[in-house]
């Protein structure tokens, strides 16, 4: 699950910090890493899976429409866990049924 949230990973560079950003698709929330010291500085260099890890904590990506949410825009319904507008668009499916 984590590598999927790699795709979505935004890098950013400031003088003496790199750090990654995700955007939750649903709420617009951006969570960021743990800001990294040089000589990081180039992401091809940089092993992103502990980042990746980091990003898995606090965001999903929704098995049905494979956006990357954060924690607070998932939800259970009947045992599966989606984001919020999937979750709406099941329920409204599971009640015309």
């Amino acid at each position: 699950m984590q590598d999927l949230l790699k795709d979505y990973l935004v890098e950013h560079v400031e003088e003496d910090t790199v750090y990654f950003s995700l955007t939750c698709a649903i709420c617009g929330n951006q969570w960021h890493s743990t800001p990294m010291a040089p000589p990081a500085l180039c992401s091809r260099d940089l092993d992103i899976a502990p980042i990746c890890e980091e990003a898995g904590i606090h965001n999903r990506m929704c098995p049905f429409c494979g956006r990357p949410v954060c924690l607070g825009c998932f939800e259970d319904v009947e045992g599966i866990f989606l984001c919020t507008q999937c979750a709406k668009d099941l329920r409204s499916r599971i009640d015309t049924k």
